[in-house]
C-alpha cells in the first residue's frame, strides 16, 4: 500500500503526471462519466473533471480517501466527484462510466489482483462503447 509521500512523489514526477493528463484530456469528453480505481489523493479524478467529466466515482481501498476528499473539496469538485472507499471488485455504481481511469500497478503489477480488478471493472462498469 502506498502512504501520501509516496503519491507526493509520483505525481512531483513531471513526465509521469504530464503524459497522464494529456492521456487523461484525450480520452475524457464534456459529459462524460468517469471511474477511477485506486484513485489514490485523487489526482485523475480532479484531471477528468477538468477534461468535462460531468461525474467521477474515484474508488480506493486505502487511507488515503480522507485526504481526497479533501482535495476534491478544495478543488471546487465535490458535487462531480464521489470518493468510494473499498475495493472495485466489492463496490458498485450507479451508472456505468464511458471512461475507466486507473493506475493500479504497485512493485510487480501482475502480483495482486490488479488485472482481475480492471477485468471486472470493464465488464461491471463500462459503458458500451466506452
Amino acid at each position: 500500500m502506498y502512504e501520501l509521500d509516496d503519491y507526493g512523489a509520483m505525481i512531483a514526477d513531471r513526465a509521469r503526471t504530464n503524459a497522464y493528463a494529456e492521456a487523461i484530456m484525450r480520452a475524457v469528453k464534456p459529459g462524460d462519466v468517469v471511474l477511477e480505481i485506486g484513485c489514490g489523493p485523487g489526482l485523475f479524478s480532479l484531471l477528468a473533471c477538468r477534461a468535462g467529466a460531468i461525474r467521477v466515482y474515484a474508488m480506493e481501498s486505502n487511507a488515503s480517501v480522507a485526504f481526497a476528499r479533501e482535495l476534491v473539496v478544495a478543488n471546487g469538485y465535490a458535487e462531480r466527484i464521489e470518493i468510494l472507499h473499498g475495493s472495485s471488485r466489492q463496490l458498485d455504481l450507479p451508472e456505468r462510466a464511458n471512461v475507466i481511469l486507473s493506475d493500479i500497478r504497485g512493485v510487480l503489477p501482475l502480483l495482486a489482483d490488479g488485472i482481475a480488478s480492471l477485468e471486472d471493472a470493464r465488464q461491471r462498469f463500462l459503458a458500451p462503447g466506452g
